[in-house]
């Protein structure tokens, strides 16, 4: 950001989205407090992050999108979040729909929505799952131009929650742990808060394990009973939109009552046959129980990786995510970890936490800027006048005027200014050369999970190869592809790592086998990776934010930024 305030002045609002799986939230601060704006419609905290296209010129968002997906579920879009980055495609009304393009929709939504109560929805920082790799987070911040807003940061999950937690908590210092089980996805996440310092330890998920996933075991389950009175094959049941449709959404429905009840009751009906089944807690906890112990695995995992790099003391375990009102979360999580933690914080804002935190870093991260700035003017005020001013003076005239600026006291500005979030990478990154012993390709990983990023200017891995005839130039060209995997080798085969992106390095003209080759990595603390590529036989560079493959083009973002704009949103 270049400026902090608006065309009258006023200093602008920075929000905080969490775009979920499954229902999405968004905040702002207000009075040195951060707050949920709730959607206009439902007058719900969050909204469904589920989109029903009505037609070519039409879309729904929201708990109605739901509804009316009831005439016709093909038209309906959910749990798009799993798919970013991964090239899925639909095409519903002649319109061809990519993950970045339906998230895109759900952002404009909800900023309209927030427009309608009388907020700018401008500048934002959206979270995502910590693990989330550099296609993911570039489909992220796509989804955000989409919609027409300025994504100013994004910002992993965990992180966020902590923060929310770690500025709301007098006796916060220490190591937690947050659990992230949301609709869609599962972050294991240890974290160090100090003062000035939100800083990852370590951290694992997946994007495939949330609360959905427990919605299809139920499913399963009603599935099994259903054909067994009924003796209609699952097959034929699936293969029926309208019955596939109801059974997702009364499977979800079960899943909230067995929150309260010992067992919930389920109607079906397909074709002639309408058919009343009942699921146990019991039966729902067994079914269950495979997906509740990866979830602590992973977090185990964390717990024994952060013991290696120093924190032996866990001060507390948050519980983050809708997915997490289940009972058995709760009850898993005190038989397994509570003789390893402090405290067990018990649903700790699970719905909104997320977007709470990202508004909270937002502000945090202007309020830095703005901050700068009134030091500089400050001591140029003071050079003018030939006044003297020691930085003492300057500091706390800086943060009285900031304060005043934003209706905060001097005491909350101080709380909420000069931290800085740390994380570590969650996927290593490397660049492909060949094996001359092995005789095949491999990649070359130059930055490793799990290393720390330690601020702003992120995290450097570079690594020098020789060219081989068998990664020959074509034309005094080399491609430098960059791949992403989950291990932490110096070198991995090719069929654990995924493409990423690339970029092409002009060479000096008849190049020999064996001439040095140098690439250099850098990871911010976005998430972003860039890299410079070196021919050392004659210096040539190339210092390029590579195109990530399958992304989204500019021109393709622009296009359908405008398609966006022009669509009814009801």
């Amino acid at each position: 950001m270049s400026d902090n305030t608006t065309a009258t002045g006023t200093p602008k609002k920075v929000y905080g989205i969490d775009l979920g799986t499954t229902y999405s939230a968004l905040a702002v601060v207000i009075d040195g407090k951060a707050e949920i704006i709730k959607n206009n419609q439902e007058g719900s905290e969050t909204t469904a992050s589920a989109v029903f296209y009505d037609n070519a010129t039409q879309y729904t968002v929201g708990e109605y999108a739901k509804s009316a997906a009831q005439q016709a579920p093909e038209n309906l879009v959910e749990f798009v979040k799993r798919e970013m980055g991964t090239g899925w495609k639909r095409v519903i009304h002649g319109i061809e729909l990519t993950p970045e393009i339906v998230s895109g929709h759900i952002l404009a939504r909800i900023a309209e929505d927030a427009r309608r109560s009388g907020h700018d929805v401008k500048d934002v920082v959206i979270t995502c799952p910590a693990y989330f790799g550099e296609k993911e987070r570039e489909a992220t911040r796509s989804a955000g131009r989409i919609a027409g807003l300025n994504v100013i940061a994004l910002l992993d999950e965990p992180v966020a929650a902590a923060f929310h937690y770690g500025l709301n908590k007098a006796e916060s210092d220490g190591a937690v742990v947050v659990y992230d089980l949301g609709g869609g996805t599962f972050d294991a996440t240890v974290i160090k808060i100090e003062k000035g310092l939100v800083a990852v330890v370590c951290t694992d998920g997946s994007r495939t394990l949330g609360g959905v996933d427990w919605d299809k075991c139920i499913q399963e389950l009603v599935v099994e009973k259903f054909t067994k009175e009924t003796g209609v094959s699952k097959e034929e049941l699936f293969d029926d939109p309208d019955t596939k449709f109801l059974l997702r959404q009364k499977s979800e429905e079960a899943k909230r009552r067995l929150t309260q009840t010992d067992s919930a009751r389920i109607t079906i009906t397909h074709g002639p046959h309408r058919q009343t089944v009942e699921i146990t807690l019991a039966e729902f906890n067994e079914k269950t129980r495979r997906l509740l112990e990866k979830t602590t695995d992973l977090t185990q995992n964390m717990i024994d990786l952060a013991k290696t790099k120093g924190v032996t003391k866990i001060n507390n375990f948050l519980l983050v995510g809708g997915s997490v009102k289940m009972r058995q979360i709760l009850e898993m999580v005190k038989a397994k970890f509570a003789s390893q933690v402090d405290v067990i914080t018990e649903q700790f804002e699970v719905d909104t936490a997320v977007a709470k935190g990202a508004a909270l870093y937002g502000l945090s991260k202007q309020l830095d800027e703005d901050l700068a700035k009134q030091r500089k003017k400050l001591e140029e005020e003071a050079r003018a006048s030939g006044t003297q001013l020691s930085p003492t003076e300057i500091e706390e005239e800086a943060t009285r005027r900031v304060a005043n600026e934003r209706g905060l006291t001097p005491s909350q500005l101080t709380d909420m200014t000069g931290i800085k979030p740390q994380t570590v990478a969650t996927k290593s990154y490397g660049v492909r050369i060949w094996n001359k012993t092995k005789n095949r390709y491999a990649v070359a990983n130059l930055i490793r999970k799990q290393t720390p990023i330690p601020s702003e200017e992120g995290v450097k891995g570079e690594g020098t190869y020789g060219l081989l005839s068998a990664t020959g130039p074509s034309g005094n060209e080399l491609d430098l592809i960059v791949y992403e995997n989950n291990n932490m080798a110096d070198e991995e085969e090719m069929d654990v790592c995924v493409e990423v992106g690339r970029t092409s390095l002009k060479l000096h003209p008849n190049m020999q086998e064996g001439a040095p080759i140098s690439v250099t990595f850098k990871l911010n603390d976005q998430g972003s990776l860039s890299m410079v590529g070196r021919d050392v036989t004659n210096g040539t560079t190339i210092d390029a934010h590579f195109t990530v493959k399958g992304g989204l083009s500019d021109e393709a973002i622009q296009e359908a930024a405008a398609l966006t704009a022009s669509l009814t949103k009801t």
